[in-house]
């Protein structure tokens, strides 16, 4: 027998009951209705619980986290001391604008405010993945080395500065031009 028939022969017998029967028919109707469909909602959670049961769970998910603490906390630990160290240099008098020259003052705030950038910017840098831990340390020890007044220390920071910088845009041209070098 066919859908269409068997729901004929229920309408028929629906038509035959007296208004209780009917009352009764539709109850019981709605009953196997809603049964109907919890089973139905039943059997997809179970389907959708068995199949995130069976995929494999990452391993690499569980230490990523930790990875992270720990990577955050060094970077804490390097601002302290940048900060730490910035400080401890700027007390020194000449910074302080307190005895030099106007130029030699000139100077003396140019390099510091470099060197200050530089720090940030190697740390900043390195904490968005675009350069590597020695560039970062590079960056942040060239930027201590303008911020304390003397020439010389001046002049390396300057040389180390100029040195990262270059050596990162010759490692972004080599990405733009994947096949071939810069010569």
């Amino acid at each position: 027998m066919d859908e269409n028939s068997e729901l004929g022969e229920l309408q028929k017998i629906y038509r035959q009951l007296d208004p209780e029967g009917r009352k009764k028919m539709a109850q019981a109707a709605a009953e196997l209705l809603y049964l109907q469909g919890s089973m139905e909602m039943n059997l997809r959670e179970n389907t959708l619980n068995s199949a995130q049961l069976s995929k494999p769970k990452k391993a690499g998910n569980r230490g990523r986290p930790f990875a992270l603490i720990i990577r955050y906390i060094l970077m804490g630990g390097l601002l302290f001391g940048a900060a730490l160290s910035s400080w401890v240099i700027l007390v020194k008098p000449a910074l302080l604008m307190i005895g030099p020259a106007p130029l030699l003052m000139l100077r003396i705030i140019a390099s510091a405010l470099c060197g200050l950038f530089c720090m940030g910017a190697g740390i900043v840098l390195f904490m968005l993945k675009k350069i590597k831990l020695i560039w970062m340390l590079l960056a942040v020890f060239a930027g201590i080395l303008c911020i304390d007044p003397l020439i010389l220390t001046d002049l390396i920071g300057v040389i180390f500065i100029a040195m990262i910088f270059a050596v990162q845009l010759f490692q972004w041209r080599r990405q733009q031009l994947p096949g071939k070098l810069p010569g």
